[in-house]
């Protein structure tokens, strides 16, 4: 009986892989709104408006109506979506779309041969081989990040108020520039500068610039920040960056130094999945840990400990850096992150003890 039902449990986990590929072709044509917006359609429907071959879309929406992600009208033959399944595959106000999350399947399919023999060599895979790797996650920023960096921002005291009346804020890697942009939309009063070392990052950055006409808004082609940056930042924003350091307490350190007395440091990481418990995404959580973050990790010399950074891990290095050990805040609107502000201590780093001080200790001595 147990075979046949881990059987049947492998059979599953087949259609539910191919039909994610499915989903993020839906996605990225932009069927799943289109859909919506037409109420219902069928296949000849459907092609008339987007110009998509009609033999092909009967496919994909036999494929989607088998796995119960659209409807099927019997008797007219029309498709359409459920009201329930609306945000899923849209997304909605408060977070990002399952379709927009799918396109990781897709990732991981393109790089599969390559992560295979990388286990063989022990040589990882270089993150210029992920070649949309990019794109999705500029997507996946645009709809859920951005929102649940508002809501972070409502936990960091004053911290609104200073973007209203005129803020300096840095984001180092900053990727596509979607929440410095977001930001900059938002507070036109506050100055926002990013930089990072990939060109074709800083290209879509830029464009979107551009898009925006942001005046307060600025990105660099560089690893480093501005000259002259010491002590100027009211807020610097680090979203995943964390992997990218060859040593993360030095790192912090060196953002430690960039913020004013009164600095917030706000920091994004992939969450850790919640083992033991019900975790839906906890599986997809370590396929990519283990499809994108170690190869890229091995690929390009970060030490082991930190290929796959947790931020509910990270007190001592906060406080070794000269930080509080910060508040943790997970968000409805990001499912794949956690989040993380910090404050600087005006103190030397050096002279904190963190193994003198448990954590609410540390913090009551801080507020004294």
């Amino acid at each position: 009986m147990r075979s046949l039902l881990f059987q049947d449990r492998m059979h599953s986990m087949l259609s539910e892989a191919a039909t994610a590929v499915l989903v993020s072709i839906g996605h990225r044509r932009g069927l799943f709104a289109l859909l919506a917006e037409m109420g219902s359609a069928t296949a000849e429907d459907l092609s008339t408006s987007c110009g998509l071959g009609e033999r092909q879309l009967t496919s994909w929406l036999d494929c989607m109506s088998s796995a119960g992600i659209v409807s099927r009208d019997g008797e007219s033959g029309r498709y359409s979506i459920p009201g329930y399944g609306i945000d899923a595959l849209l997304g909605s106000a408060t977070g990002s779309s399952a379709a927009a999350l799918s396109q990781y399947i897709g990732l991981f399919g393109n790089v599969e041969g390559l992560v295979s023999d990388s286990m063989a060599h022990r040589c990882g895979v270089h993150p210029r081989e992920y070649q949309r790797q990019l794109e999705i996650e500029d997507g996946i920023e645009q709809e859920a990040a951005c929102v649940a960096l508002e809501e972070v921002l409502s936990l960091a005291p004053g911290m609104k108020r200073k973007l209203e009346i005129g803020a300096m804020v840095l984001q180092p890697d900053c990727g596509s520039g979607q929440l410095l942009a977001h930001l900059a939309r938002r507070y036109p009063r506050s100055r926002f500068i990013g930089y990072d070392r990939n060109p074709a990052a800083i290209r879509m950055a830029r464009k979107l610039q551009l898009r925006n006409n942001a005046h307060n808004l600025s990105f660099d082609e560089t690893g480093n920040p501005p000259e002259g940056s010491g002590n100027r930042f009211d807020l610097v924003i680090v979203n995943c960056g964390l992997r990218n350091q060859a040593d993360a307490g030095t790192y912090l350190g060196q953002l430690h130094a960039l913020l004013t007395s009164d600095g917030v440091l706000l920091l994004r990481e992939l969450r850790r999945p919640a083992e033991g418990q019900q975790d839906r995404l906890a599986a997809f959580m370590h396929a990519y840990e283990s499809m994108v973050g170690i190869p890229q990790a091995i690929a390009t010399g970060q030490p082991e400990a930190n290929a796959q950074p947790h931020l509910d891990g990270m007190g001592i290095q906060l406080i070794r850096a000269g930080f509080t050990p910060g508040s943790l805040s997970g968000s409805d609107s990001d499912v794949l992150a956690d989040w993380l502000f910090t404050s600087k201590v005006n103190m030397a780093p050096r002279l904190i003890d963190p193994d003198r001080y448990e954590f609410g200790a540390f913090i009551g001595r801080l507020s004294n």
